[in-house]
């Protein structure tokens, strides 16, 4: 019985597998959801953080809104429940992943799921600690006796939440890379040509994704990034060493299975027909060795009166051979030509010499 990831794989069935791992992804952060809205006040405390420790003694956050605390309360619940359940939904993006790729490569699905759930944790970890500090003292060196920061709770929140999946996602490239080019996207030749152009889409997110314009926040963003794009490339070249080895290693050991069989079938007596009629399957049929110089075996059966009537028949019908030459066939009239022309013709070797032609020009 095969498995299912032996079988192919039509594109309907692709489309079942994405929905059947989307279900679970989603039921997963609806039950962490519920268990995060439970602790939302701890959880926003620490989402707070960052800013309060900047700011000047005895200013706070605010809100406008009325409904502000509660939707913010419930916005941090859900991409806190984000963080937490990535470990399960990035196994499930494995699974979805895992049948276009060779037996050896499915067995890193453990090293897979802690190495991108640790890059995910880290690049969070790294936009909290250096970052978001970093960005909040730049903006807040501005604060003069006649401007007094008053930051609504709703716009820093959207912020905090922006950089912190930025960089999660930012420090996922290794992890993108490799599994791009183990599908065949791409090869590690083609990523170190395009190292150059890399380096200046990294500056350009960094720029767009980073809260200010200065080239210190973009540094921290475009920097871990390039990093880590070398990283992948250097994980991907041996994992293509490791894939060039494994299929010359099956191709040697195909060849000689064949040599074998072929040597097998050799004793036997027995040798491949090349005759494309009797491929079926694409697999030659076997044929005795004598075939291939012998004329096929005269199928003979009872003989009956009649069978021995027609074939004296046909012998007394067929045509004696003259004595200028082989037996004349019958004529058969070509398109075009008239009935007159068709009269018996002298043989071709009737008469030789000079004389003999003389004679037919005459008549004679």
């Amino acid at each position: 019985m095969e498995n299912d990831e032996e079988v192919r794989m039509s594109f309907v069935d692709h489309l079942e597998e994405l929905r059947s791992r989307l279900v679970k992804g989603v039921i997963a952060i609806s039950i962490v959801f519920g268990v995060c809205l439970w602790y939302g006040e701890q959880l926003f405390h620490w989402v707070a953080n960052p800013i309060t420790q900047k700011l000047p003694e005895g200013h706070t956050l605010v809100y406008i809104d009325p409904t502000a605390p509660f939707f913010m309360y419930l916005k941090v619940a859900f991409f806190a429940s984000i963080f937490v359940s990535m470990p399960y939904i990035i196994y499930q993006i494995w699974l979805f992943v895992k049948p276009g790729l060779y037996e050896r490569e499915r067995s890193l699905a453990i090293p897979f799921v802690v190495l991108a759930t640790g890059l995910f944790y880290t690049g969070a970890l790294f936009a909290y600690f250096l970052v978001l500090p970093a960005a909040f003292a730049f903006f807040l060196s501005w604060t003069t006796t006649e401007l007094k920061p008053m930051i609504d709770i709703r716009a820093y929140v959207s912020l905090l939440i922006k950089l912190l999946l930025a960089f999660s996602a930012i420090f996922e490239t290794p992890m993108i890379v490799v599994f791009l080019g183990l599908l065949g996207v791409f090869n590690s030749g083609q990523l170190k040509r395009g190292r150059r152009y890399f380096v200046v889409l990294a500056f350009i997110i960094g720029a767009i994704l980073t809260p200010t314009p200065d080239p210190l926040n973009q540094t921290l963003m475009a920097g871990p990034m390039i990093l880590l794009y070398e990283v992948g490339i250097q994980i991907l070249v041996r994992l293509e060493k490791r894939r060039q080895r494994e299929d010359e290693a099956r191709a040697r050991e195909e060849t000689e299975e064949e040599t074998a069989d072929r040597e097998r079938r050799k004793q036997q007596g027995v040798q491949e027909s090349t005759d494309p009629d009797d491929v079926i399957d694409g697999y030659p049929v076997e044929e005795p060795a004598y075939a291939a110089f012998a004329d096929p075996p005269a199928v003979t059966g009872p003989s009956t009166e009649a069978e021995e009537e027609r074939e004296k028949k046909e012998e007394t019908e067929r045509p004696e051979e003259t004595k200028t030459g082989p037996a004349s066939r019958p004529t058969l009239r070509k398109k075009g030509t008239p009935w007159r022309s068709l009269k018996k013709r002298r043989p071709w070797n009737a008469g030789k010499g000079s004389k003999a032609r003389f004679a037919r020009k005459r008549g004679k």
